[in-house]
């Protein structure tokens, strides 16, 4: 039997300590059954399901207790006339942290994408709210001056409402399109950060996530075209 140094850097056995002992004690206690039962079953019956397979991962068990992700690929080899076993194993904990910061990276760029995307389609009703109030209160002012020195009509009067009406309308409206777009951004980025299993409606779902991609869809000149219940 042959143990290399790699593999004694990896493990944090000697291989003194190793050579002689049953390969399970490299296997985690979840996995140990499965493994016996795989090599009883190729004793018995010379079926395996590992043997010159590509390599696949899996988990390994350290000397000090730490279970690492692995690589692992296991070919029988004739020495001389005995059949063995050879087994090549990569450690895979940096590529799995790689990976993972990787994801996490990707992850943040779609939602600061996302939230460029959001405040673009904020600032639009924003900003109408914002020169329509300035409006109503210029408006106002005015009326309340033409009111103090000269009086006015009810033909003035009624215009004035109506007027005044209107764009207290057209305040309220882009306010409620503002506040649905933040409600619908919350409730799309905490979609991507919880994991939590729940029931939800489809179409308000769909409807949230077309609303807050809504500035990335016209940059694409997309059309969205949803067919769904509303309940």
């Amino acid at each position: 039997r042959i143990f290399n140094v790699a593999a004694e850097r990896l493990f944090g056995y000697d291989k003194k300590e190793i050579i002689g002992k049953r390969v399970t004690v490299l296997v985690p206690p979840d996995m140990k059954a499965a493994h016996e039962a795989g090599f009883h079953r190729y004793r018995q019956t010379k079926k395996q399901r590992i043997l010159g397979l590509p390599p696949f991962e899996t988990t390994a068990l350290r000397k000090d207790g730490e279970i690492i992700p692995i690589r692992l690929a296991v070919n029988r080899i004739m020495t001389g006339n005995s059949p063995a076993f050879l087994g090549v194993v990569i450690d895979m904990t940096e590529e799995k942290l790689l990976l993972s910061e990787l994801i996490q990276s990707e992850k943040m760029a779609a939602l600061g994408s996302m939230v460029a995307g959001v405040a673009h389609e904020i600032n639009t009703p924003v900003g109408i709210g914002v020169t329509a109030s300035s409006e109503l209160e210029d408006r106002i002012n005015a009326f309340t001056s033409v009111l103090d020195k000269e009086g006015i009509s009810e033909e003035e009067l009624g215009t004035h409402v109506a007027l005044t009406l209107r764009l207290a309308s057209l305040i309220r409206n882009n306010l409620e399109r503002a506040a649905d777009l933040v409600h619908n951004f919350k409730l799309v980025a905490v979609d991507q950060s919880d994991e939590m299993v729940r029931t939800f409606k489809i179409h308000p779902c769909v409807t949230s996530a077309v609303k807050t991609l809504n500035h990335e869809l016209n940059k694409a000149h997309l059309t969205v075209n949803m067919e769904c219940l509303p309940d």
